[in-house]
């Protein structure tokens, strides 16, 4: 029992981790296309 709870816990702290590195390479790839642009447009 206490091993099926912390298989869970464990696929749930991985799943976090997963999508907190996601979001922050999404808003790092949107920053650098927002310099990108800001440097063709001036």
């Amino acid at each position: 029992m206490f091993n099926f709870i912390f298989c869970l816990f464990n696929d749930y702290i991985s799943f976090n981790v997963t999508t907190l590195l996601y979001i922050l390479y999404m808003r790092f790839l949107s920053r650098t296309k927002i310099q990108r642009f800001i440097q063709k447009t001036t």
